[in-house]
This record gives structure tokens, C-alpha cells and sequence, in this order.
């Protein structure tokens, strides 16, 4: 009973870091937690512990637990463990791919193409009036909703692979790396939005290769889509160490900086 209920909330809190519901620095409560699941806090502690052990969560003594921070080398060393692993992912789904999960990635696709749409308006009203700063406040939800949208495309493709093994692995970086998915606009508007363009350019054609069953087209736009992403979150995290964070690579976690996205970039 105990192993069981120790399971149930370790993947409710696991598919939560995956989704990204903590991933601009929130600590996690485990008595919300627990009370959500409907048990008592012990297994709850315990599945933290066993998410801590495997490198995802930190624990800030006196504060509480977050999605653990990353250095830059391990960011990057993320990026290219997802590479060889998703690329292989991508080719090995591509031939196993249900007519369902191509309907899936479609309806996906449709829905990333209207949250550029509503990013690029707002950008040509920055252009056109650059005194409302405030509008770069919207386009945070629009990033947050296309990474969720990134997070079930990728996630789609991978449990395509009807390799569990593969699942989890790749499933643990797309969590460490949750840390920045909600500071990307950070580098600026248009850096922003021009990545959200590539990103549905890429996806699209992984969902062409895909279509065509071709293993090795998905396994070539699999890489080049997540080494453009690499370059594009490596930029955003030398954006935020420079501007944002203390000396030491902590992240200041003062009022005035907390939450990222509330905030104005500094010039």
C-alpha cells in the first residue's frame, strides 16, 4: 500500500515538473500536494526524496523544494544528450506511428500556429509603438502555452516509440530543462518571436517526415530542430546570468526579480 501510494504521488509530481507547473522557480508544497492526491504527507516526502535523488528537485534549506537550476554545462550537456536521444527517438517512431498519434501532432501543429499568429501581432504593435512595453507582458502566457504545446509534441513522438525505457530518460531532460521555459522572451521581442516561428517550422516538418514514414528525414529534422533550440535557450540563460543573477550563478531570488516574467528586461 505504502510502495503504491508512494508511486501515485511520484508521478503526479513528475508530470507536473514535465508540464511545466513549476518551472519558473515555484517551490512545491507537499501539503497542497498531498491534499490534492488525497494522502498523507509520507509518501509524498518520499516520492520528493526519490525525484532529489535522481537529480530533477533541490532542496533550499529553510525555503523549501524547486526544480533543481542549472550551470551552463550542464544545460548544454542536456541539449546534446536530447539530440542523439530524440533524433533516434524521432527516426524509430516515425515507422511505428499510429494514423491516431499523426491526427494528434496535427491538431498540435494548428494549435502552435495560432499562439505565433497572436505573438506576432503583438510584436508589430511593439514595432509600432514602442512606448507600450507593457505588451511585452503578453506575450508570456503565449510562451508559456507554446511550451506546453513543445513539451506534448515532443512527448507524442517519444511514447510513439512504445519504448518505456527511452520515455523516462528522455522525459527527465525535458524536466531539468523546464528551469528557463518561462524567461525565453527575455533576449527580446523579436529573437522571441522568431524563434517561435522556427520552432513550428521544424515541427512541421517533423510532422511531414513523420507522415511520409521516413525514419531517417525525422531523425535529420529532429536534430536540427533541438540544436537550434539549444542555441536559443544558451542564449536566453547568458541573458539571465548577466542581467538577472548574482555573481555566483545563483539566481537572485530578491522581489524585485522574482517571478522573471512580471518583470521589464533591463536595456
Amino acid at each position: 500500500m505504502a510502495t503504491r501510494l508512494k508511486s501515485k504521488a511520484y508521478r503526479h509530481i513528475r508530470d507536473g515538473l514535465l508540464s511545466g507547473r513549476w518551472s519558473d522557480g515555484a517551490y512545491l508544497s507537499m501539503g497542497k500536494i498531498a491534499k490534492t492526491i488525497g494522502m498523507s504527507h509520507i509518501p509524498v516526502r518520499e516520492a520528493v526524496s526519490q525525484l532529489e535523488n535522481e537529480g530533477l528537485l533541490e532542496t533550499i534549506p529553510k525555503v523549501g523544494v524547486r526544480l533543481r537550476k542549472l550551470s551552463r554545462k550542464e544545460l548544454e550537456q542536456i541539449y546534446q544528450s536530447r539530440i542523439i536521444l530524440e533524433s533516434g527517438a524521432a527516426k524509430l517512431a516515425a515507422r511505428m506511428i499510429s494514423p491516431q498519434t499523426l491526427r494528434d501532432l496535427r491538431n498540435n501543429l494548428r494549435s502552435h500556429l495560432r499562439q505565433v499568429k497572436v505573438a506576432r501581432s503583438i510584436e508589430r504593435q511593439i514595432a509600432e509603438d514602442p512606448l507600450e512595453r507593457h505588451q511585452k507582458r503578453l506575450l508570456a502566457p503565449v510562451g508559456q502555452e507554446i511550451c506546453r504545446l513543445n513539451t506534448v509534441f515532443h512527448t507524442t513522438i517519444i511514447q510513439a516509440t512504445e519504448n518505456p525505457h527511452l520515455t523516462k530518460a528522455i522525459e527527465d531532460l525535458h524536466i531539468i530543462t523546464q528551469t528557463l521555459q518561462k524567461v525565453l522572451y527575455f533576449p527580446g521581442v523579436k529573437a522571441f518571436v522568431r524563434h517561435l516561428i522556427q520552432d513550428f517550422e521544424h515541427h512541421y516538418a517533423i510532422h511531414r517526415a513523420m507522415e511520409r514514414r521516413d525514419g531517417f528525414a525525422a531523425w535529420q529534422q529532429m536534430e536540427e530542430h533541438i540544436t537550434n533550440t539549444m542555441a536559443f535557450h544558451l542564449e536566453a540563460y547568458d541573458f539571465i546570468r548577466d542581467y538577472l543573477w548574482d555573481g555566483a550563478g545563483v539566481v537572485d531570488d530578491s522581489p524585485q526579480n522574482a517571478g522573471f516574467g512580471g518583470g521589464e528586461s533591463r536595456p
